[in-house]
């Protein structure tokens, strides 16, 4: 596993992290829509990763 792929793996967690939090403390509730964006994001930059490793 090379280092692009163990940083998106490290900001997946992270943010998986943080949507929890968020999940049970509804105060924070308004940050939770930009933290799925931003899972999204990650989740289809380690796909890409995933699939450029795939074709190497």
């Amino acid at each position: 596993m090379n280092e692009k792929t163990k940083k998106i793996i490290e900001n997946i967690q992270t943010l998986t992290d943080e949507l929890a939090f968020h999940a049970t403390h509804p105060d924070e509730f308004l940050k939770v829509s930009d933290l799925q964006n931003d899972l999204h994001k990650v989740r289809q930059a380690f796909d890409t990763q995933i699939n450029n490793e795939g074709e190497n």
